[in-house]
C-alpha cells in the first residue's frame, strides 16, 4: 500500500515538476530576451542563430528554473492531495507526513546533486558557447534597410538619402548618395538621382544600387591638380554603384578568447582562480601599505633644492621655513613640492585602483562558486517551503499556488540578488552574501514542515479568531485589575 502511494506521488510529482519547470526556464528567457531586443532585432540573423543562441540562454537559466519549478509543483501535488482529502487518509491509517515526503526528499535531493552536476560540467560550456555567440551578434552591423528620408552611413565609405521609397522597397526617388574618400568624411564626392532601384546581386555578396537621370559633383582631387580640375560635373542617364554587403554578414569569434572568464570555468577552475587572486589581493594590499608607511609617511622635512648634508644647520633656519629663501627659490620649492604631491596621489591612486579591481575579481569568482551551490541546495529549500504549504492550504491547480509560488521566489531572488550585490561592493563576505537567501528561506519552511506535521491550524481563519479573542480578553482582564 505504501510502495503504491510512494510511486503514485512520485509520479503525481514529476509531471508538474517537469511542466513548471519549462515555464519557469521560458519565462527566464522572455526576461532576457525583452532586456536585449535592441541588440537582436534589425540584423537580419538567419533563423538558426537566434535559435542557437536562444538555446544556450535558456541552458544558464536552468539552476534557477529548478527552484521555481520544484517550488510550484510541490505547492501543487500536496495542494490537491489536500483539498482531496488523501493526506487526511494516509494520517488516519497512522501515516505521519514524515513518511508520505520521505519519498520526494530523496527525490529532491537527487535533483539537488543534478544541478551540482550541471552547474559544474555542462554550465559552464553553455555559458562559453552563449557569451561567445552573444558578443558576436552584438559586434554585427544592422542588417541593410535604407529608411526614407533618413541619412544611411552603415556602408563603409558612403552614406546615401531617398527621399522616397516604393511600396516594392527597392525603387527609390530623388536620391543622393556621399562618397567619403579614404574614409575621410568630407563630402566632396555628390551623386544626386531623380530615381534609383537597389536589388541585391544573386551570389548575396554585392548591393546594385541603379541610378537614372542624375548628376555628380566632384570636389575631391588634391591641391596639385586644383587649377587644371577645380571642379567637376558630371550628367548621366545611368549609373551603377556597387556595394560590398560582406561588412553585414555574422562573423564568428574564437570562443578560446573568453575561455577564461570566470562565468566558464567548473568549481575546479574556480577555485584555482580564487587562491591565485587571493594571492594577488595579499600582494597588492601589502605592496599599498607598504609604499604609504615606508616610502610617503617618512619623507625628510628637507629643502627640496639644496638638500644640506649636516642636518644640524636646521636649527639656523627661521620660521616660516620660506622666509629663509628668495622669490625664485621658493616658487621653485612650491613647486617641487606640489609635483611631488600630486605624483604621490596619482601612483596612490592606481595602486588603490588596482587593488580594489583584483578585490572585485575575487568576489566575482567567489559569488559564482557560492551562487552554483546555493541554487543547487535551492531545490531542498523550496520543497520544504512548497510541500508542507501546499498541505495547509489545501488548494490544487494553478491559482493560488501560483501567486504563492511566485512571490516566495521574487523574495528570495531579490534577497539572493541584494546579497551579490553586496559582496562585489566589498560589504558583505561571499558566503554569507550568496546564502543569505536559504538561511533566511529555510528557517520558514522548517516553521511550515513543523505546522502541518502537527496539523496546526495555521490558515484557519477560525482559529485565528479565537486566539485573538483569547488574547484581547486576557488583556481586558488586566487592564480591569488595574482600575
Amino acid at each position: 500500500m505504501i510502495k503504491r502511494f510512494d510511486i503514485y506521488l512520485l509520479k503525481s510529482f514529476v509531471g508538474p515538476l517537469i511542466v513548471t519547470f519549462i515555464i519557469g526556464d521560458f519565462i527566464l528567457l522572455m526576461q532576457f530576451f525583452w532586456v536585449y531586443v535592441d541588440e537582436l532585432v534589425g540584423k537580419g540573423l538567419e533563423w538558426y542563430i537566434i535559435a542557437e543562441l536562444m538555446f544556450y540562454a535558456a541552458l544558464t537559466f536552468v539552476p534557477m528554473a529548478l527552484p521555481i519549478g520544484v517550488l510550484l509543483s510541490s505547492l501543487m501535488v500536496f495542494g490537491n492531495l489536500g483539498e482531496r482529502y488523501e493526506l487526511v487518509a494516509l494520517k488516519s491509517a497512522g501515516v505521519s507526513l514524515w513518511r508520505i515526503l520521505t519519498p520526494l526528499i530523496f527525490f529532491i535531493v537527487g535533483l539537488s546533486m543534478f544541478s551540482f552536476y550541471f552547474c559544474n560540467d555542462i554550465l559552464p560550456k553553455s555559458h562559453l558557447k552563449f557569451d561567445s555567440i552573444f558578443y558576436d551578434i552584438r559586434r554585427k552591423k544592422m542588417a541593410f534597410n535604407l529608411t526614407e528620408g533618413v541619412f544611411y552611413n552603415d556602408i563603409e565609405g558612403y552614406v546615401i538619402r531617398a527621399n522616397k521609397k516604393d511600396k516594392d522597397d527597392k525603387t527609390l526617388y530623388e536620391v543622393m548618395v556621399y562618397k567619403h574618400k579614404d574614409n575621410r568624411g568630407i563630402n566632396d564626392n555628390v551623386t544626386f538621382a531623380e530615381k534609383g532601384v537597389m536589388e541585391v546581386a544573386e551570389d548575396g555578396a554585392n548591393l546594385v544600387l541603379t541610378l537614372y537621370d542624375g548628376y555628380n559633383y566632384d570636389d575631391s582631387n588634391n591641391k596639385d591638380n586644383k587649377e587644371k580640375m577645380p571642379f567637376q560635373r558630371v550628367e548621366f542617364e545611368k549609373e551603377i554603384l556597387v556595394f560590398d554587403l560582406s561588412q553585414f554578414d555574422l562573423s564568428r569569434s574564437d570562443e578560446d578568447m573568453r575561455r577564461n572568464h570566470y562565468r566558464s570555468f567548473n568549481f575546479d577552475q574556480l577555485n584555482k582562480e580564487i587562491v591565485r587572486l587571493t594571492g594577488a589581493e595579499e600582494y597588492s594590499l601589502g605592496v599599498f601599505v607598504d609604499e604609504r608607511n615606508n616610502r610617503y609617511m617618512s619623507m625628510n622635512l628637507v629643502d627640496t633644492i639644496k638638500y644640506p648634508n649636516d642636518y644640524s644647520n636646521l636649527c639656523d633656519y627661521k620660521m616660516p621655513l620660506l622666509d629663509n629663501y628668495n622669490l625664485a627659490e621658493q616658487q621653485k620649492i612650491v613647486r617641487n613640492a606640489l609635483d611631488h604631491a600630486r605624483n604621490v596621489k596619482s601612483t596612490q591612486a592606481f595602486k588603490r585602483t588596482n587593488y580594489t579591481y583584483t578585490v572585485y575579481q575575487l568576489n566575482q569568482h567567489k559569488v559564482e562558486f557560492h551562487r552554483r551551490c546555493a541554487l543547487a541546495f535551492a531545490c531542498v529549500v523550496m520543497f520544504f517551503v512548497g510541500a508542507p504549504l501546499g498541505a495547509i492550504i489545501r488548494k490544487g491547480g494553478l491559482g493560488l499556488p501560483l501567486v504563492l509560488s511566485v512571490a516566495i521566489f521574487v523574495l528570495y531572488y531579490i534577497i539572493l540578488t541584494s546579497g551579490q550585490k553586496a559582496v562585489l561592493q566589498a560589504q558583505l563576505n561571499p558566503f554569507l552574501g550568496v546564502w543569505l537567501a536559504n538561511i533566511i528561506v529555510m528557517p520558514f519552511g522548517i516553521f511550515l514542515t513543523t505546522k502541518a506535521t502537527s496539523d496546526a491550524p495555521l490558515l484557519d481563519r477560525d482559529a485565528w479568531l479565537k486566539s485573538f479573542n483569547k488574547f484581547f480578553n486576557l488583556f481586558k482582564k488586566n487592564k480591569d485589575r488595574n482600575k
